[in-house]
């Protein structure tokens, strides 16, 4: 029987609140290793729902986590096509209805080496499917061309795993951070951000800015970056694929 994402973040919430609560560590230690920058090894991890360690190659569904009249909800990431039409390159959307499970993704830090995924870190973001698109097989994040007439940049398919130091891959970078409490009396969470760091390209010229939702005129709900006029930072969630 499917379940929809709404009834597991209610199931899941208290589970997370207990742990919280009551210290309870549910990750695995992390293995022993040389990093390739000494400032992320002291960064602190990201967690997913419930409070463990995200982790590299392991799947996951990014929630967009909703707080609204003491309820929680949101419907998972999947893709789809553009705003006039085109289905490729696929660009990231939220799935219009919580009783489809989206696609989840997997991360790869900049690093390479380490198996924790951490806060602040340049990271590669891919789904986890087969590309419809025969042109590109390619399922990493990526930074789309600026849009005219919306005025967006939009996260689509075709981007570059690893290969530093080139402008052909500094869109393919993106970090989690930690969501900053905003007065809606849910204090937890994380944002996606678009803001690659030298250790990508130290001389490649990008923008640096939250990813959020764009509500387009066909209805289809986009990850887009902010405005913070019609786009607002997104919060998000990580939630193992294993639990659906």
């Amino acid at each position: 029987m499917d379940i929809s994402i709404d009834t597991i973040l209610r199931i899941l919430i208290p589970m997370l609140i207990f742990a919280i609560s009551n210290y309870i560590d549910l990750s695995e230690p992390e293995a022993e290793f040389n990093y390739s920058s000494v400032s992320y090894s002291h960064q602190e991890p990201v967690r997913d729902f419930l409070d463990r360690e995200v982790r590299v190659g392991v799947k996951y569904y990014i929630i967009p986590v909703l707080f609204v009249r003491g309820a929680f909800g949101g419907c998972p990431l999947t893709l789809g096509q553009q705003m006039n039409g085109t289905q490729c390159p696929s660009q990231v959307v939220e799935v219009p209805v919580d009783t489809m499970r989206g696609l989840p993704v997997t991360f790869t830090h900049v690093y390479g080496n380490g198996r924790v995924i951490r806060l602040s870190t340049d990271l590669n973001i891919e789904v986890s499917a087969k590309s419809a698109c025969k042109k590109s097989s390619s399922m990493v994040w990526r930074l789309a061309d600026y849009v005219e007439p919306e005025g967006r940049w939009f996260v689509e398919m075709g981007g570059v795993k690893g290969n530093l130091g080139t402008n052909q891959t500094v869109r393919s970078w993106f970090k989690i951070e930690k969501f900053v409490y905003d007065g809606d009396g849910y204090r937890s969470g994380h944002k996606l951000v678009y803001c690659p760091e030298s250790d990508v390209c130290e001389t490649c010229k990008t923008v640096c800015t939250d990813v959020g939702i764009y509500s387009g005129v066909d209805g289809v709900r986009r990850l887009a970056l902010v405005d913070n006029y019609q786009v607002k930072p997104l919060r998000v969630a990580f939630l193992p694929s294993d639990l659906l």
